[in-house]
């Protein structure tokens, strides 16, 4: 029987499916709209915004820096920054880390972004050949892979992050800053509210890591890895800094705003490595994320984040189709990263 490829009517996500290809449910709203819909939710963003302030000031004069912010030179970790030096006039310094993976001009624009910024800025890099390994060991483990291959962004996000807290505890600083949306806090299992259901899917996401991390070790183990070992160990322990801040969670989000905003203020410029109308980036890898996605016939991270900001009303239907008609396809780019860690597409699939 041929897939079914069904959307939501709001937010454009597909539809759950079954082995078979078949609709798992009835009307035409993903479980997602649905949930927003019997909540209902409105978000106070000024008091969302007072609870902003109160934290900055609490931080404020109180360290050597009062914050580090991870700088990976796309709209929203630029637009943290701006938004803490120029706005909030705090002492910032910032890290870009190079995962071996990153396009050249993310170096070249953040360097020259904090500058235009007036911040400390550093360059943290990994070994390269270590990284290899690290990807290929996450991208081939058949216990770890799943359909969207977003295992990659679960290890290697929380490695970031680790490595920021532990640079910002060297350097004295009062808190560590991302430009993580809302959504992307969620999976991470950092989304805070009042209601009782972010309790629960916060300790749900805390225990599904715990776990994984264990499983993930524990072959490693096996295998005698004893520099991923290294990489993996203390990922949960220091991601429990508490004064690590996702600015993006008080605000109310619009993306194309931001974007203009920064190219106006800053000089910021777009990536086009994924789109032709820049909203959303990624490093090299992403290339290969979207490619597994698309044979597994599921949502790429993209598009599931285009969905979320769609039902929250970042974006509009009509902007997200507009950005994803303009995507850039380079098989032949991704072809070479899977040469360079020796992936094939029977090691994907």
């Amino acid at each position: 029987m041929e897939k079914q490829i069904k959307k939501c009517r709001k937010c454009l996500k597909l539809l759950p499916t079954n082995e078979k290809g078949e609709v798992m449910i009835k009307g035409d709203l993903c479980p997602d709209c649905l949930r927003e819909l019997k909540m209902n939710a409105a978000i106070d963003w000024d008091e969302r915004k007072r609870e902003f302030e109160n934290i900055i000031e609490d931080i404020r004069g109180k360290h050597t820096f009062d914050g580090l912010v991870m700088l990976s030179g796309g709209k929203d970790s630029v637009y943290v920054a701006y938004l803490l030096s120029k706005i909030y006039k705090l002492n910032i310094v910032a890290i870009t880390i190079d995962n071996g993976f990153e396009y050249d001009g993310t170096f070249e624009n953040s360097s020259r972004l904090a500058k235009k910024l007036g911040i400390s800025h550093m360059i943290y890099r990994l070994p390269i050949e270590v990284m290899k390994k690290y990807y290929r060991f996450f991208l081939t483990e058949e216990s770890v892979k799943l359909k969207d291959c977003s295992q990659i962004c679960f290890f290697c996000g929380r490695l970031l992050k680790c490595i920021s807290i532990k640079m910002a505890k060297q350097l004295d600083v009062a808190a560590v800053f991302s430009g993580h949306t809302v959504e992307q806090v969620r999976a991470l299992g950092d989304e805070k509210g009042k209601d009782s259901s972010y309790a629960i899917r916060q300790k749900y996401i805390q225990t599904y890591t715990e776990r994984n991390y264990e499983k993930v070790i524990k072959i490693l183990e096996e295998q005698n890895e004893k520099e991923l070992i290294e990489l993996l160990k203390d990922n949960i322990s220091i991601n429990r800094f508490e004064n690590f801040i996702y600015p993006l969670q008080y605000f109310e989000y619009k993306p194309i705003e931001i974007a203009e905003l920064l190219k106006k203020e800053v000089g910021w410029e777009a990536d086009t490595h994924f789109t032709g109308k820049y909203i959303s980036s990624g490093c090299k890898l992403a290339k290969i994320m979207e490619y597994v996605a698309y044979k597994n016939n599921t949502d790429t991270y993209v598009e599931r984040e285009f969905s979320d900001q769609i039902r929250r009303g970042s974006l509009t239907v009509e902007e997200v189709q507009e950005i994803m008609n303009s995507r850039i396809e380079v098989s032949e780019e991704r072809k070479e990263i899977m040469e360079q860690l020796s992936v094939t597409d029977d090691d994907l699939f």
